[in-house]
């Protein structure tokens, strides 16, 4: 059977979200696999009543970013699309 790409937990960490509505191209780190990853993505941020909305695309993370497996040696050099939808409660 085909191992999966995340043998670990994806663990995604956004570096100072701002607060007020705007383009913002914010720091983002992937750790999974015991593996570490740095990108810069684009976030559209808005307010929309006590909610925070980031809205974020990267698409160019290679798997070889997140995975050392064998398996997926000709695939190494593949890029994939992460989204990014998130939404913070503000009180």
């Amino acid at each position: 059977s085909t191992p999966p790409v995340f043998e670990t937990d994806l663990t995604i960490r956004i570096k100072d979200i701002p607060l007020k509505s705007g383009n913002y191209t914010l720091g983002v780190t992937l750790r999974c696999n015991r593996k570490v990853s740095f990108k810069q993505v684009n976030f559209t941020v808005y307010k929309k009543n006590n909610l925070l909305i980031l809205k974020g695309y990267m698409g160019n993370l290679l798997l070889n970013e997140l995975s050392d497996n064998g398996y997926f040696k000709k695939r190494l050099k593949w890029k994939y699309p992460l989204y990014f939808d998130l939404r913070y409660r503000i009180e």
